[in-house]
């Protein structure tokens, strides 16, 4: 237990570290959110500043216009009148190019290619540019070159989605806890454990006799630092079944064979559990454990537990059971509550005395961890 102390520094500095991770995680993905929403406002905007150049112009080169038909009347052209007078108008490509508003290249390779007339009239600014010669037009839609600034608006909210998409995930709340760092907190939170509820059950029947019977269920209550009460349930040929109970308090124990029966000096050492300093006596015994691993998650009563499964050998129990004998190989299995690392259950399968039948199973369950309780030795005056 010396090494807990720093077993439990090192702990508490890891989860430091790892809230810090966890705080700058959140501020990077604090700041991809501003940066998507910043670069969205300029896509926006910058969609709406080209729109407004792109459809402005066509508005600029019908202003510039001549108020009085340009260009020859040849066949290829068809007479107009002024744009004061309303009606469609038209003006020769030629007149059109010498004009001094500025034209992109390929409109006026367009109207190079087409021939000598553009149409100029409202209904056509709403629908296109048309060039060609008599019957025969080319259209370039107005609305084409409208779509340009929300074709590039969706690109760059596409881009942004997919980029956010990509972001990597969250960082998970850790990797798992070395068992070694589990134990330790566990073993801390025993020897810190005040008072709580415990049961202890031969799962199999086949352990070694208590007091002469067999032994079916042990419930008990300790207080820290040395009180305890227990009620040990027994069978026997000629008892029957019968309940033993027992108070333990400092170096004082006293023990009745049933309810009406009268109250007993018992030696403590004659008792073959000790169960009076149970957190103390469970937290010496966890770094005893050998070859500890997690072997899993399991739900139980009380909560989702980490499941921890070790080896021991008997003589590692004598501070529990005092009367262990020695030389027998024992399988431990642990469930220490997964939120506060409050040890749940323990399973003891093998022998520990040497009259247990092999395969004795014994289940410890402990449960109201720190409940106030107030446990006094027996009145014996009567």
């Amino acid at each position: 237990m010396a090494s807990m102390p720093v077993a439990m520094a090192v702990v508490i500095v890891a989860r430091m570290i790892l809230v810090l991770i966890m705080i700058m995680a959140g501020m990077v993905m604090l700041v991809v959110i501003v940066a998507g929403m910043i670069l969205i406002i300029i896509v926006i905007l910058a969609g709406m500043a080209v729109r407004a150049v792109l459809v402005s112009t066509p508005i600029r080169h019908r202003a510039r216009l001549p108020t009085e038909v340009i260009g020859d009347q040849s066949s290829n052209s068809v007479p107009q009148r002024s744009l004061g007078e309303g009606g469609p108008k038209s003006i020769t490509a030629e007149a059109l190019l010498a004009q001094p508003q500025p034209l992109s290249c390929r409109t006026r390779a367009l109207m190079r290619r087409s021939g000598d007339r553009f149409d100029t009239s409202q209904g056509a600014a709403r629908a296109g540019f048309h060039y060609g010669q008599g019957g025969r037009r080319m259209t370039v839609p107005v609305t084409a070159i409208r779509t340009v600034p929300l074709v590039a608006l969706a690109l760059g909210l596409l881009f942004l989605v997919a980029a956010c998409g990509t972001e990597p995930a969250p960082p998970e709340p850790g990797p798992e806890m070395p068992v070694e760092d589990l134990l330790a907190l566990t073993g801390e939170n025993l020897v810190n454990m005040s008072t709580a509820r415990f049961q202890m059950v031969d799962e199999k029947e086949t352990g070694a006799k208590f007091f002469g019977a067999t032994l079916k269920n042990v419930d008990g209550e300790v207080q820290y630092p040395d009180s305890a009460r227990i009620l040990v349930e027994v069978e026997s040929p000629a008892m029957g079944f019968a309940e033993i109970e027992i108070v333990a308090v400092g170096d004082l124990a006293f023990m009745k064979l049933s309810a009406g029966a009268r109250w007993n000096p018992l030696p403590l050492d004659q008792v073959p559990f000790n169960f009076v300093r149970l957190g103390i006596t469970l937290s010496d015994l966890l770094p005893k454990v050998q070859n500890a691993a997690i072997a899993g998650q399991e739900s139980l009563e009380s909560g989702p537990t980490i499941r921890v499964e070790g080896n021991l050998v008997s003589e590692d129990l004598s501070t529990l059971i005092t009367s262990a004998d020695p030389g027998h190989p024992i399988d431990l299995i642990l469930w220490i509550d997964e939120a506060d690392q409050v040890l749940r259950q323990i399973r003891l399968s093998g022998q520990i005395f040497n009259d247990d039948a092999p395969g004795t199973s014994r289940l410890i369950v402990l449960s109201d961890h720190n409940i106030p309780m107030d446990i006094q030795l027996p009145d014996t005056s009567s």
